[in-house]
């Protein structure tokens, strides 16, 4: 009795369904083929009108726990699994198809009942109409399809990715969605919008409606990212905002193409100017730095100098890149990218392992793909290099630390739920762990051993079962083939635009100080280079060299874009600054962190061994006073400015330990000259790489000349060499 109740309750529901929809203005959707739909469809309309309203955000119902009485998936990316939450909760009135009006989905959002979140639909709007045709309707299933991707319409931007807007002009952009069922619909109405609002006068970039599809306005020169979601998937535009005098430039000439002629054209575009080159002492101290990671000694410097102004500046990059010092040094940059994307402790002697491993493979053979394929084996002849899984504890710490270190992805957001920003689901955070279940390293009991066990498996934690290893392309490895190997091959194959892309951006922030793509672990669609043109070329040229590195970092350290002039500033960088810095037009000083920083002080101060601090130095310098804590901190550590943090490592103790040295630059030269200048003009230009102007030696003595008589000339002077050490001149690449 109860059954048939039940069945002709949603007969009568359908009838009125029926009824209603001849009625009710309902938002047609222009499909790009046919998809005639007798009644909305759950899956391509109510999913993408909860994500517009926001219901199913990670601050509403889309959070992992849900909120209230209703769990969605994040930004309806599972569409099944939110109608039987919606339609079928036991107990609960979401959905009421005899009386739609009395529904909680329409309620809540429609704030009739109170709503945490607020009115999300007007009651006079085209989306309240919409949602209360389908509870009419009995509340179908529909095609439950899963949205596959979004592309742009017009064609242009869709190719591009990017819209080319003289300022105070405006284009409209729409969107067609394609589903799992083979259909295509105009999605355009559904997209929200995020880099642009409604308001010209305070972003660079506004948006306006009209007839249900968004106008894109550019207000401010530059280049803006404009992100579109449609239920789970999202995409960014490039807005290149032009001033309106400029005419629009034409694509580069691919045939032609130069990293110095990418980057010109991205500035020409734009009316940015280009800095020119930077003065010779500053770019033989960036090659040696950037190279070898030391400092130069003065007799190095003055020879680089000479080399660059006199035409010959390719042959000491040669020789830099041909140095057991550069094997050695890459082999520490690789182990930084292993050690950022890695949540052990630090262990310096496992750091030092891997480091000297792959800096032993370089010195012999720079193809990068060899080197990752044997860190990513446990069967390593030499067993060094598979250290690497000793930075991972099991299979899912495994799986992000390796597409965070090779992919340049992070995936760690999809242990718990669907990335918000990216294509990474659950179904591929735990199918990627099954691919290296297997791997087991000995780093728990203190043994060092890397090795496989055959058949071992790793727990998908929704259902408790064996997750099962699955390439990142969804492609299923076949039975018989060792998941980690078949992972390896694929990620090591010279055509994945993952560890090219990845590589190149590395290699960029390697010699730029920060990467094309920022941050550098962080590659996905909403996080598009500043310059995509540049990231491609770059990833090609890596390609078509075998993966090697001396050819590329040869090519950008020859080119123009390089040895440009570092920006000056006087106060706040301007938006015309941060623009041109972001098209590689001027360089940006790049920070020294403080461990480099101790060892370029040592070498300046020309200091051939380590110094042994003494905590109870005889004196310290008048300018190293501890800094205040700032009030008001709510984090555990201390919010402190990172280089003053940097300085309670160094300065106190190691860096007076150097400035006291009697073997330092400057007291062996006061030693054999007995002049003051003269060993403070030897150790400006061993730091710096030129003679000391005559506003400098006049800053000196008059300080020296000013001290009052209690404070001995010594103190004084390692006040002056410890002022030009902590300067933005030598702790920064300038």
């Amino acid at each position: 009795m109860g059954s048939a109740f039940h069945f002709n309750a949603l007969a009568a529901c359908s009838v009125l369904a029926l009824i209603s929809l001849m009625s009710v203005n309902t938002p047609r959707i222009r499909a790009s083929e046919p998809d005639d739909l007798a009644m909305p469809d759950f899956a391509k309309q109510i999913v993408p009108l909860l994500t517009k309203a926001g219901c199913n955000t990670g601050a509403c119902h889309g959070a992992a726990a849900g909120r209230g009485y209703l769990q969605l998936s994040l930004f309806g990316s599972r569409p099944a699994s939110d109608y039987e939450a919606i339609r079928h909760a036991p107990g609960q009135r979401f959905v009421d198809c005899i009386s739609a009006d009395s529904s909680l989905l329409l309620q809540k959002p429609a704030e009739l009942l109170s709503h945490g979140g607020g009115e999300r639909l007007p009651l006079d709007g085209n989306e309240y109409n919409l949602l209360s045709s389908w509870i009419q309707a009995g509340g179908p299933r529909g095609s439950l399809a899963k949205l596959n991707r979004i592309e742009f319409v017009p064609a242009e931007v869709e190719a591009t990715s990017e819209m080319l807007l003289p300022i105070g002009e405006s284009l409209e952009i729409g969107a067609r969605a394609f589903w799992s069922d083979h259909k295509v619909t105009d999605a355009t109405q559904w997209m929200t919008i995020e880099g642009a609002s409604a308001e010209p006068d305070r972003d660079a970039v506004s948006v306006q409606w009209e007839s249900g599809r968004p106008r894109l306005r550019a207000n401010r020169v530059g280049v803006w990212n404009v992100s579109f979601r449609i239920a789970s998937v999202a995409r960014t535009v490039q807005i290149v905002a032009q001033p309106r005098e400029l005419l629009l430039t034409s694509p580069v000439n691919s045939a032609n193409d130069s990293i110095d002629r990418i980057v010109q054209h991205a500035n020409n575009r734009l009316g940015s100017q280009v800095a020119g080159p930077v003065a010779s002492h500053l770019l033989a101290r960036r090659l040696w730095i950037d190279l070898v990671g030391r400092h130069p000694t003065y007799d190095e410097w003055m020879d680089a100098v000479k080399l660059i102004e006199g035409g010959g500046k390719a042959a000491l990059i040669d020789r830099l890149l041909d140095s057991e010092a550069f094997a050695e040094y890459a082999g520490q940059q690789f182990m930084r990218w292993v050690r950022t994307s890695s949540t052990l402790t630090e262990s310096p002697e496992l750091d030092g392992q891997l480091s000297r491993a792959i800096a032993e493979r370089l010195a012999r053979d720079d193809r990068l793909l060899p080197i990752i394929r044997d860190m990513l084996s446990p069967n390593d002849s030499s067993g060094e290099l598979a250290g690497f899984h000793r930075y991972a504890r099991e299979a899912r710490q495994r799986a992000e630390l390796i597409a965070s270190t090779f992919m340049g992805v992070r995936i760690g957001c999809a242990h718990c739920h669907d990335h918000p920003l990216d294509h990474w689901t659950q179904d591929d955070y735990f199918a990627f762990a099954a691919c290296w279940a297997e791997i087991e390293t000995g780093a728990a009991s203190g043994n060092t051993s890397v090795r496989r066990i055959a058949g071992r498996t790793t727990t998908d934690l929704r259902s408790g079962n064996a997750a099962v290893a699955v390439l990142p392309t969804g492609v299923e490895i076949a039975s018989g083939v060792t998941p980690d190997v078949a992972f390896t091959d694929w990620l090591c194959d010279s055509q994945n635009e993952y560890i090219a892309n990845n590589l190149a951006n590395r290699l960029w922030h390697w010699t730029f100080g920060q990467g094309l793509v920022v941050a550098i672990d962080d590659q996905r669609e909403t996080n598009p280079p500043s310059n995509r043109e540049l990231l491609r070329y770059v990833s090609k040229k890596l390609q078509r060299n075998e993966f090697r590195l001396r050819p590329l970092l040869r090519e950008i350290l020859l080119s123009e874009t390089y040895a440009r002039a570092s920006l000056e500033l006087q106060g706040a960088p301007s938006d015309e600054d941060l623009l041109r810095v972001k098209l590689a037009g001027v360089r940006s000083a790049k920070s020294i962190d403080s461990i480099a920083f101790a060892e370029l002080a040592r070498q300046g101060l020309s200091l051939r061994e380590q110094v042994d601090s003494q905590e109870n130095s005889s004196h310290g310098t008048t300018m190293m006073a501890e800094a205040t804590e700032p009030s008001g901190c709510s984090r555990a550590t201390s919010c402190r400015d990172p280089f003053a943090a940097s300085l309670e490592l160094v300065a106190g103790s190691e860096l007076n330990a150097m400035l006291e040295h009697p073997a330092n630059s400057f007291n062996t030269s006061l030693r054999s000259t007995n002049s003051i200048d003269l060993a403070l003009t030897g150790t400006f230009e061993r730091l710096f790489g030129e003679s000391p102007d005559a506003a400098t030696i006049g800053n000196w003595q008059q300080f020296l000349q000013s001290a009052p008589p209690t404070v001995n000339a010594e103190a004084i002077v390692t006040d002056v060499i410890w002022s030009w050490l902590v300067s933005d001149a030598f702790r920064k690449l300038q």
